[in-house]
Order: structure tokens, then sequence, then C-alpha cells
């Protein structure tokens, strides 16, 4: 199965889980205090698990590639935008009272 198809099966069963407990609260099947423990549950153990469980790779030097272009993305992308903010604002040609307004 190709990612696509994968993350929208993922999708499809948390809609179906959620949708679930939406009517089971609306016809009171599930009471009021509910709501709290399927926090916590979800919260304390299904998310810690999930994450441990999503760890669970083998290593190998595409997967260190990959990481090491994620990285220098999100660092390289805002400087960028920072720049051409600026730069932007320089150009704009309002007030400096204004520019003050955009530099914020």
């Amino acid at each position: 199965m190709n990612a696509v198809g994968h993350f929208l099966q993922e999708m499809s069963m948390l809609f179906l889980m959620a949708s679930t407990g939406y009517v089971c609260r609306k016809r009171n099947i599930l009471g009021k205090h509910t709501t709290e423990v399927c926090t916590q549950l979800l919260l304390y153990i299904t998310l810690p698990a999930l994450i441990i469980y999503s760890l669970n790779i083998s290593f190998h030097m595409d997967l260190l590639t990959e990481f090491s272009r994620l990285i220098s993305m999100s660092a390289y992308i805002p400087f960028i935008s920072s720049l051409l903010a600026a730069w932007l604002r320089k150009r704009s040609g309002l007030p400096d009272t204004r520019k003050a307004l955009m530099k914020a």
C-alpha cells in the first residue's frame, strides 16, 4: 500500500472512532465523566505507546540524509523569509511609523 493510501486508512479509522464517541456521548451511552477518563487514557497511555511504536524503525543512511535535509530546510525557510520581509519593508515606501508596525 502506498503512503497516501496508508494515511487515508489511518485517518478514516480515527474519524470513525471520534464519530462513535460523539454519537455515544450524544445518546448518553457514555457519562459526563467519561470525557475526563478518555482524555487521561489517551494522554498517559495511548499517546506514549504510539510514540514508542513509531520509533521502531530500522536505521539506514537514507533516513539520516532525509533528516538532515528536513533540519536544514526548517532553518533555511524562516531565515529566507525574514530576509525577504526586511527587504520588502524597506522597499515598501511606507512612512517610518508604519514600517515599525510591519516589523513587529
